[in-house]
């Protein structure tokens, strides 16, 4: 459930380093180095600095600038990251936006997600997942639209969605080009299956491809694709099988 905004709710702060005892708040503000103890409930959690919060915690609105780790599960509406996030329980978020890392040791369920940097998660569930850096899913990334511009190794065991877009970072040139291609020479995608009605892919390594109408663009090594509708293969990619189905 999420925290309705109440006006007896008290607000608290940390400046320098402290400890607040879990409970309801309504704003909760960590300017430095912060720990949150104990299950939370808050209309509004800011973070500058380090925080760390040790139970199970339902945010409505989370803002983190720097560092933010959840030993517990973490439920809300609107979480933005500038620096690095990790949780070791389940994520449920409306809305999620990130620069900088997003870690999650188990599921992630989202409506929107915007990335620019890195993203990991055992589980993911989306709307609309747009990523512009490198990403590691062990299990599968389930979106109506998946958007990635690849800066760096990605890898997810399974995808699947309505529409699948994948790009290299020289056709669809995003905000860390000019950083992250200094650093990082693999910019491609490696999966098991990637499966959806609409899909183009260019830099990706997988087993199986399949959907309606199926485009394998420049540096993909496919094994074998597997289109309803229509199948374009670039003259730089390489495809093992094609079958129409």
């Amino acid at each position: 459930m999420i925290v309705d905004v109440t006006t007896d709710l008290q607000d608290v702060s940390i400046s320098g380093s402290g400890k607040i005892i879990g409970g309801r708040y309504n704003k909760i503000k960590i300017s430095g180095s912060g720990k949150i103890s104990g299950e939370v409930e808050a209309n509004r959690l800011k973070i500058s600095g380090s925080g760390k919060v040790e139970g199970p915690a339902v945010i409505k609105e989370l803002q983190v600038s720097g560092h933010c780790g959840f030993d517990d599960s973490l439920e809300g509406e609107s979480c933005t990251v500038s620096g690095s996030f990790h949780s070791r329980g389940n994520v449920h978020m409306s809305q999620l936006k990130v620069s900088g890392s997003f870690s999650c040791s188990q599921s992630v369920k989202l409506v929107d997600a915007q990335i620019n940097g890195y993203f990991k998660a055992d589980k993911l569930e989306a709307e609309e997942f747009r990523l512009e850096g490198s990403m590691n899913i062990s299990k599968e990334l389930n979106a109506h639209v998946t958007d990635v511009i690849l800066y760096g190794p990605c890898r997810v065991h399974e995808i699947g969605g309505e529409t699948i877009s994948i790009y290299s970072h020289h056709s669809r040139p995003g905000l860390f080009r000019a950083l992250l291609s200094l650093f990082k020479s693999d910019h491609s995608l490696t999966a098991n299956l990637i499966e959806g009605t609409q899909v183009y892919l260019e830099n990706t390594r997988a087993n199986v491809v399949r959907g309606g109408r199926v485009t394998i663009g420049p540096g993909c090594r496919i094994e074998q694709v597997e289109y309803m509708d229509a199948l374009d293969v670039s003259p730089e990619a390489q495809v093992g099988n094609a079958i129409k189905i």
